[in-house]
């Protein structure tokens, strides 16, 4: 990743105009990440989640529109405000289970998808969950439950020391030969 000699930020922060969100999580999150669901949760409660577009993620369009559909029962972590989730039932995935791990983005979250027209016809379809990614990845109903994964913003969330640990959470998220897909 480049970065700006100037103001140190890392090029791609200062693209997307979160530059100067990082020294502030940094600041609150730590080392201890994405463990700390208070910290989360606070950033939610103060409006505080630059993050969160209020749209699907550029990359999950673009996947979506060109190579077609995931099937099967589909997980997001770290989903958020759900952003993500509409889209991939629309192109006809089978089931998406979104998790997170601060309580306000799942009200946020379950909130959007009861909103939707169709919120009848899909429930049970979109669903979102309170989880620790670490723990709850690995066993049921979570383990060896989805036939992929879509990873957009909780790997870059989590403290490089914790990464290999997510990667492993995921793993066993998945049904053997499951895909794992993250940008």
């Amino acid at each position: 990743m480049g970065r700006n000699r100037a103001d140190d930020k890392p090029f791609f922060c200062r693209r997307a105009g979160v530059g100067g969100v990082f020294p502030r999580l940094r600041t609150g999150f730590g080392r201890r990440g994405v463990r700390n669901m208070t910290n989360w949760q606070q950033e939610y409660e103060s409006g505080s989640t630059p993050w969160d577009k209020g749209a699907p993620a550029p990359a999950l369009v673009d996947y979506l529109r060109e190579r077609g559909p995931l099937r099967g029962r589909v997980l997001v972590p770290g989903c958020g405000t759900g952003s993500d989730i509409v889209p991939l039932v629309a192109a006809g995935a089978d089931q998406v289970t979104g998790l997170d791990i601060a309580p306000l983005a799942v009200e946020a979250a379950r909130k959007r998808l009861a909103a939707l027209p169709n919120a009848d016809a899909t429930a049970g379809v979109m669903t979102v969950e309170l989880a620790d990614v670490f723990t709850d990845c690995a066993r049921p109903p979570l383990a060896g439950a989805f036939d992929a994964v879509w990873e957009h913003t909780c790997f870059c969330a989590i403290p490089p020391e914790r990464r290999s640990d997510y990667v492993q959470a995921m793993a066993s998220a998945l049904k053997p030969g499951g895909l794992l897909l993250g940008v």
